[in-house]
């Protein structure tokens, strides 16, 4: 009986990401006739949980740089409400410093061109590749497995829902992007984005550090003409088309999203390549302001070590202090 259910569920599952490729290709398809490229509109999908949630320095050094540089810039926030959950427990935040989905549209109202701010609701139990399971790191419990797996599915679905946004706003605004954008909510960049990000037209542009054996998983910048095959694969790869022999070699038995993500994009066929133009770095949220975060983990190279050191986050006794104080100062 359990097996039954199951492959209803697989098939199911296939049936829904076949069909949402097959509508998506007769709007974009129905859409040229009405929207124009000017190359100059830059859309901004920031995914993730709202209790993770930084845009303060997302908007001072991506959002104001670039309507210096003469771009229109839509974002859109897919995000989950839900209690904050964290892969790895090494470096959880204490705080978000928005509480509510309508904080984020007041902040964002007049900051950019386009707004979209979606409640997302992550799935809990997706279905599962077993053999995705069992070598992803099998120095984990079964659960802590299970946990990560659900995550990275999480995460390809909301870049999915990236690309479904996209084009909904692009045939709402009547103009398609130059180029678009994915970050995790907890991304940031520490200094302005520069112009030389935007130059690469013909690929996936993301950041050569904290690859892990893959591509780094904070962020995409990505141009128009290949926005649905970069932003759907790896959904679809897990699902459809996943070969394990095949992805172990390619991987060099890293069982990771980072390299299941370039894995995917090898298998498609999409260019990419790896700079310190585009290389956002992930925070820990201390504490209710603004200013109170620290930077975690990073490789030297793409950062500016200065920034790095003054920022760079301690160890867990010092951030469950600033979470203590922070909650004592709202009593």
């Amino acid at each position: 009986m359990r097996t039954g259910c199951a492959r209803r569920l697989v098939i199911v599952t296939l049936l829904v990401l076949v069909l949402q490729d097959m509508w998506w290709f007769v709007v974009a398809k129905d859409k040229k006739e009405v929207v124009v490229n000017t190359d100059r509109r830059v859309g901004i999908c920031v995914t993730g949980q709202l209790s993770r949630l930084e845009l303060q320095l997302k908007v001072k050094n991506i959002v104001k740089p670039l309507k210096t540089y003469g771009f229109r810039v839509d974002i859109i926030a897919l995000l989950s409400d839900a209690p904050p959950r964290y892969v790895n427990a090494r470096y959880m935040g204490n705080a978000s410093w928005f509480r509510e989905l309508s904080e984020v549209e007041k902040f964002l109202a007049n900051k950019v061109d386009a707004l979209r701010v979606v409640k997302y609701n992550q799935a809990m139990k997706p279905l599962l590749d077993p053999s995705y399971v069992r070598l992803l790191d099998n120095q984990r419990t079964q659960a802590k497995m299970e946990f990560r797996t659900t995550a990275h599915i999480n995460q390809w679905a909301l870049q999915q829902e990236c690309l479904f946004n996209f084009l909904e706003l692009e045939t709402q605004n009547k103009e398609q992007y130059g180029f678009v954008m994915r970050l995790r909510e907890d991304a940031v960049f520490l200094n302005p984005i520069k112009l030389n990000a935007f130059v690469i037209e013909d690929k996936v542009t993301t950041c050569a550090c904290e690859v892990y054996r893959g591509i780094n998983d904070k962020g995409m910048l990505v141009p128009r003409a290949l926005m649905h095959s970069s932003l759907s694969v790896s959904l679809k790869e897990f699902f459809l088309h996943a070969n394990r022999e095949e992805y172990l070699k390619f991987a060099q038995n890293a069982m990771n999203p980072e390299s299941f993500a370039a894995y995917s994009l090898s298998r498609a066929g999409v260019p990419k390549r790896a700079g310190v133009s585009f290389c956002p770095a992930p925070l820990s949220i201390l504490g209710p302001k603004p200013d109170d975060y620290c930077i975690k983990f990073l490789q030297t190279g793409c950062w500016d070590p200065e920034i790095v050191e003054s920022r760079r986050c301690t160890n867990k006794a010092d951030e469950k202090k600033a979470s203590l104080e922070m909650l004592t100062s709202q009593k």
